[in-house]
């Protein structure tokens, strides 16, 4: 009894674990149940046959399954999130064990309950603040130098893990070295590469506003050039109604040339929109939507001067946005639009990207967000998925929904960013 009480809770805090590790919500689904369910069998299968423990580490491998199938995550990155799994749950276990073993002297298996209920609540209430995410980040990002030590760190802790599962106890000498040895390292992976992140973030910088502003110029000069024709724009309109045959047809050429003024300077107003890079940026792309035959939409309350994104990274999500709008649009028969909406908040700026778009479930919406999920193809689709752990990194929000307008169906993406301090 004790016993499959006790592996139930190492299996619950290991699926704890494997989301903080995904910074992803847990959700009681099919996966999580059969997952739960063939551990518990292998679990019985080696006790009922007594056979070698060393068999419960299939356990690992259907563990490995459970983060292809639900975080659509590659082989090798799934293996690494095991072993990293089995680094946290085996400090977590060792810690918990100390005091256990001194308040308890029941019997091995009511302890191992113990110590699992314990575990299943530190993965629950203080895995999030430590941002487990983070350091499977700093894997992802493939340096040679941190991937081989991080490597050495998680085969290290695979073999004390395995060892203590066919022994059935854990040697505490040995534990106590590598369990503090292994959070220093990390600790210092995690500040390396944060003070790496820092420097390629300043050259990221300085090349973006570099090549943004020469957008802001183009603008900006292409706006002058077109100051020395307004006025005679202006006195052509005025001088309509002289010349003495201002008719109904008259006043429809006049509205009709105002029309195509307006029309032909309406990105004017980015000039005085507030940032330099973003508003280059974001009128470049506008006039390339609008060769691409999508007459574009735009709204602007307030003004955008810093946020706490980087220029670079927000100028890289907005394009991310506006190119899928415009891709969403290939196919579509009737009239092509995106409409960009702006508005500044107290304490927040607020991005809404709309396209015309037949009517998407939200289970559809929600797998768009997820790593390699795209219709173009394997490798293709991590757009969303980038901006998604852009938003994690930096505090921002994005949500997607179907929105009415004009008696269309919309998509509606908003990008909610905080303002800097």
């Amino acid at each position: 009894m004790f016993h499959v009480l006790a592996l139930l809770l190492e299996i619950l805090a290991i699926i704890i674990c494997i989301h903080r590790i995904y910074d992803e919500k847990i959700k009681p689904d099919i996966e999580t149940v059969c997952l739960i369910l063939l551990s518990l069998g292998v679990a019985e299968f080696v006790n009922y046959f007594e056979y070698n423990s060393m068999i419960m580490t299939i356990i690992y491998v259907f563990v490995a399954v459970y983060c292809i199938h639900k975080f659509h995550d590659t082989l090798v990155g799934a293996l690494i999130s095991v072993l990293f799994m089995l680094i946290v749950i085996s400090v977590l276990q060792f810690i918990i064990a100390i005091p256990v073993a001194i308040l308890f002297t029941e019997s091995r298996q009511l302890k191992a309950v113990v110590i699992n209920m314990f575990a299943v609540l530190a993965s629950w209430w203080i895995l999030p603040v430590i941002n487990l995410y983070k350091l499977r980040l700093i894997f992802i990002r493939r340096d040679t130098f941190v991937n081989a030590v991080f490597c050495i760190i998680l085969i290290t802790a695979f073999v004390i893990t395995v060892k203590g599962k066919m022994d059935g106890q854990i040697d505490s000498d040995t534990f106590a070295l590598a369990t503090p040895a292994s959070i220093a390292l990390l600790i210092l992976l995690n500040k390396w590469d944060t003070a790496q992140e820092e420097k390629e973030d300043i050259k990221r910088e300085l090349f973006t506003t570099k090549t943004m502003q020469k957008e802001y110029d183009a603008l900006l000069t292409s706006v002058r050039l077109r100051e020395h024709g307004f006025k005679n724009h202006l006195a052509a309109l005025l001088s309509i109604k002289y010349t003495g045959e201002f008719s109904e047809e008259a006043a429809k050429e006049q509205e009709h040339y105002y029309e195509e003024i307006r029309e032909a300077n309406k990105y004017n107003r980015m000039l005085f929109w507030g940032n330099r890079v973003v508003s280059g940026y974001l009128y470049q792309k506008f006039q390339e939507t609008e060769n691409a035959g999508i007459t574009v939409l735009l709204e602007l309350k307030g003004h955008y001067v810093e946020s706490a994104v980087p220029d670079y990274y927000l100028v890289e999500m907005l394009g991310i946005l506006i190119d899928n709008a415009v891709e969403a649009q290939e196919d579509l028969l009737e009239e092509k639009q995106l409409e960009f909406q702006f508005e500044e908040k107290e304490h927040e700026y607020c991005f809404k990207i709309l396209n015309r778009n037949p009517y998407v479930s939200y289970a559809e919406i929600e797998s768009w967000f997820l790593l390699d999920n795209s219709k173009k193809g394997k490798g293709r689709g991590l757009g969303l998925y980038y901006i998604k752990n852009l938003c994690t990194e930096y505090s921002a929000n994005l949500s997607c929904r179907n929105v009415e307008n004009k008696k269309k169906n919309w998509i509606e993406f908003s990008l909610e960013i905080k303002k800097a301090d």
